[in-house]
Order: structure tokens, then sequence, then C-alpha cells
């Protein structure tokens, strides 16, 4: 396993589904509001807050 990951990284979809933590995407949307407070632009989507 080890040698097939250091060789060939793609096949690690065959063994391990990737993984999505929500912290992740919390980070993900505060830079976004960031921005949008620090540039002042019209919103694209309308979040709950």
């Amino acid at each position: 396993m080890i040698f097939c990951e250091a060789f060939l990284p793609a096949a690690r979809r065959l063994f391990h589904h990737p993984m999505r933590f929500p912290i992740a995407d919390a980070h993900y949307a505060m830079g976004f509001a960031f921005l949008y407070e620090r540039r002042n632009l019209q919103p694209k989507t309308r979040f709950i807050f």
C-alpha cells in the first residue's frame, strides 16, 4: 500500500474515499464572508447569518 501510494498517488481512490471535514467548509465560508465585508460586494449566495 505504501509503495503504491508513493509511486502511484492516484491509486488511493481504489482504497479510500475522499473525506470532507465540516470545519474546513466553515473556514471556506468564513473566507468568503470576510471578502464580502472587505470589498463590499453583492453576495452571490444567501447565507443564513
